[in-house]
């Protein structure tokens, strides 16, 4: 990738003295500056980085510098990490029916685990308010806050991102009819996990997503509302679970999986295809003079309690303040985030509502032995943690890859700007209670109950994060970030980082 950037750097200025020589040329040659200017003209609508970030910490990396920073991050400790990509967005304001665009990011990390992982690869084309793109993006899911939110329950940002082909209406688009008052968005896709671990073997998996989401209100307006859903699938081992009496061909099945359909073959429990989980989100923006506030509520399902509205104390619940007007004071806000995430009923306490799949279990999964997770790490709000971030010693089943997802969170996020310095903090505080499985009460399947496997007594856990960017001449940036992570869930510790990037 350092190679890239100097091949740009070199292109752009040998382009510029191309421009320059062909003015002594003669009038024989002047469909030269025109193709030079074309690829001039293309060379500057890239943008490419690199970037330098060694990081230290006293034991594991804090909870927030390894949070929803999609996977590439080590957490066994201090590493130093090379950052290189580029990347090439739509024309803004859309001038054009067709336009096209494409990004690449990878990370070299050099420390206790090394390795290079690639973070974005995509390619992707807009017609009209369609959008095609196929690759590895990152990518967040529903009516949550993409910069400050603690992470939405089905797709955080947390994991690497699924390699995926995705149809889209990505940006609300307002239907001309009926007023102006809808607007609509949505997005189907089909994605690769590659093999996954399932309960008999590794298996071949594929990802299904699809998301729809609705606005109301008048583009003039300053109330609007918000609301949709999304839901997910893992699938693909199902021939390999149930033998022979899996009976449906692959589009039967693909069929029952977009669908959300109970399979009903003669030897085969009754139950949907997959392991699918998704959210009911709501919202609501309103626009003041000077600020934007956004209010959002996402509620989760995972084995079908929802329907039942048994498990709808759980949800995800913000409130967001955005500075939406230019500002001379020295000293403003840019954001606020405050978010309140709760995960303890899941339909599990003896005083539930019955429903036929027992309590939610969020994230585990019976087929698929580590759950919502990519390589090994969660896929939704990192507040349900894993086995691997967890102190030992709250593992009490094999069965649970994810062995904490019954937890109430407080969260908070802010984006201060002093002049030219951005500074960038969260703080969360935690109260964790494992797993019904590992509660007093036990895992429910149904009306049955199953029998406590050690009891996780209630822990709690602080963790913060600040950062501070500093822009400096020539497209330099240099930054400086420092987190504590204090509290019985995961081990205490401190962490600091230095970033330093050059922008072309």
């Amino acid at each position: 990738m350092n190679l890239f950037t100097l091949i740009i750097f070199y292109l752009i200025s040998a382009v510029s003295f191309g421009q320059v020589q062909t003015r002594t040329n003669n009038a024989g040659l002047d469909s030269i500056p025109n193709k030079i200017n074309r690829g001039r003209r293309f060379l500057l609508t890239i943008k490419s980085k690199i970037e330098f970030a060694p990081t230290y910490t006293s034991s594991k990396v804090p909870f927030w510098f390894r949070s929803n920073n999609y996977g590439n991050i080590p957490i066994t400790g201090p590493s130093i990490g090379i950052i290189a990509g580029f990347e090439r967005n739509y024309a803004r304001p859309k001038k054009k029916l067709f336009d096209y665009g494409f990004g690449f990011e990878s990370r070299a990390n050099i420390g206790n685990a090394s390795d290079i992982n690639i973070i974005e690869g995509y390619a992707k084309g807009r017609f009209w308010v369609f959008q095609l793109k196929a690759g590895r993006s990152k990518d967040f899911t529903g009516c949550v806050d993409s910069t400050l939110s603690s992470g939405a329950f089905s797709v955080s940002g947390n994991a690497l991102g699924i390699p995926k082909i995705e149809i889209s209406v990505p940006e609300f688009y307002t239907i001309p009819i009926l007023w102006k008052l809808f607007a609509i968005k949505g997005s189907f896709s089909h994605g690769w996990l590659g093999e996954v671990s399932t309960k008999k073997k590794d298996v071949e998996t594929y990802f299904h997503q699809k998301t729809f989401y609705g606005q109301f209100g008048r583009p003039n307006w300053r109330l609007k509302f918000l609301g949709g859903f999304n839901h997910q699938v893992f699938w693909g081992s199902e021939k390999e679970q149930n033998g022979e009496k899996w009976k449906q061909s692959q589009i039967d099945t693909y069929t029952n999986v977009v669908f959300g359909n109970s399979t009903r073959l003669k030897g085969v429990e009754v139950s949907k295809v997959g392991n699918a989980l998704g959210t009911i989100d709501f919202g609501m923006l309103y626009d003041f003079k000077n600020f934007r506030i956004k209010v959002y509520r996402q509620f989760f399902y995972d084995v079908g309690a929802l329907y039942y509205f048994a498990n709808i104390r759980d949800g995800l619940t913000g409130i967001t303040f955005i500075n939406t007007k230019p500002q001379k004071k020295p000293v403003h806000f840019d954001k606020l985030l405050f978010e309140y995430f709760y995960s303890l009923d899941q339909a599990g306490y003896p005083w539930s509502t019955p429903t036929p799949s027992g309590d939610e279990d969020y994230y585990n999964n019976y087929v698929y032995t580590q759950g919502w997770s990519y390589n090994g790490v969660g896929l939704g709000n990192p507040f349900i943690t894993t086995k691997v971030l967890a102190r030992p010693g709250y593992d009490y089943t094999s069965k649970n890859y994810f062995v904490n997802n019954r937890v109430e969170a407080f969260h908070m996020g802010l984006i201060l700007s002093v002049k030219k310095i951005k500074i960038i903090s969260k703080i969360s505080y935690s109260r964790n209670y494992g797993t019904f499985a590992t509660s007093i009460y036990g895992r429910s399947t149904g009306r049955k109950k199953g029998p406590s496997r050690g009891l996780f007594l209630e822990v709690e856990q602080l963790s913060t994060m600040i950062e501070v960017q500093v822009p400096l001449q020539k497209n330099y940036k240099v930054g400086f970030a420092f987190a504590i992570d204090y509290g019985d869930l995961f081990y205490n510790s401190t962490g600091a980082f230095v970033k330093i990037g050059k922008y072309f």
